[in-house]
């Protein structure tokens, strides 16, 4: 069941983000965007987003915490908050949504 769940979520989030490509690829000129999200950066449903941005030329920059932190979006970590870069524009912060 939760496989199927997390296909589905795949699903959404890719049309929604084929569509919202498309439209920003109607204006003609390419945007830079910034994707976060409490479920982490590796999240399936970010990398589509992202992937399907980048497709269609445009410059996105993911920061995201580095594990899940659904649930916690309105904390911050006391503290010292650093970050991994994981790859080109996708960035692994080590504390909460806010944080990042």
């Amino acid at each position: 069941m939760a496989a199927t769940s997390r296909v589905l979520n795949g699903l959404i989030v890719g049309l929604c983000a084929a569509s919202l490509a498309a439209s920003l690829h109607a204006q003609n000129r390419p945007l830079k965007i910034l994707l976060t999200n409490d479920d982490g950066y590796d999240a399936p449903g970010l990398r589509v987003m992202r992937e399907t941005l980048v497709a269609a030329g445009h410059q996105v920059t993911v920061v995201a915490p580095a594990t899940n932190m659904s649930g916690t979006s309105g904390s911050m970590t006391s503290g010292s908050v650093t970050y991994e870069r994981k790859a080109d524009g996708v960035f692994a912060v080590r504390g909460t949504p806010a944080d990042a």
